[in-house]
């Protein structure tokens, strides 16, 4: 019968749920958010965002600096390890992280999975690796840690 209908929808309800008609795609909606971004609000995250990553990777830049020429000197190879792995929701991306492990720690694994605390097999746990840069067991039984074991310490890589 083509009868208007309104409703009252105010901006704030008691709990704080902002409501509001906008128009998406040539249809009219009805929009629900306990925490609705303003324009300027979404801009200044984005200018936060780009402004926080310029200087996540100027510190990134100069512990590679520092550490690149160490594990160049200490292990032939590239300084970033690659790593593909799955994010939220399954999403596969790459992941570069500064590298403390030989290159051939894959190989070195197998032969000392005996010697691994967790016996199920699910992870792979040492009191001591030898597969991490400069980690070496001295004839008298010592062992020395080396400087990929302090990249693994201070979260550097």
């Amino acid at each position: 019968m083509a009868v208007p209908t309104h409703y009252h929808i105010p901006n704030v309800s008691r709990n704080g749920v902002k409501r509001f008609l906008e128009e998406i795609g040539g249809t009219t909606v009805l929009t629900t958010s306990i925490n609705y971004a303003t324009p300027l609000q979404e801009m200044m995250k984005r200018g936060f965002d780009i402004v926080a990553d310029i200087v996540g990777s100027l510190i990134a830049l100069i512990v590679i600096a520092f550490v690149g020429p160490i594990i160049k000197r200490e292990s032939p190879g590239p300084v970033l390890f690659k790593q593909e792995r799955r994010g939220q929701n399954g999403k596969r991306f790459k992941m570069y992280k500064i590298r403390s492990m030989y290159m051939d720690a894959e190989e070195r694994k197998k032969e000392l999975m005996e010697q691994n605390r967790v016996k199920d097999g699910m992870m792979f746990k040492f009191d001591f690796d030898p597969r991490i840069i400069g980690n070496k067991i001295l004839p008298d039984g010592t062992k020395k840690t080396g400087n990929g074991d302090l990249i693994r310490r201070y979260s550097l890589g």
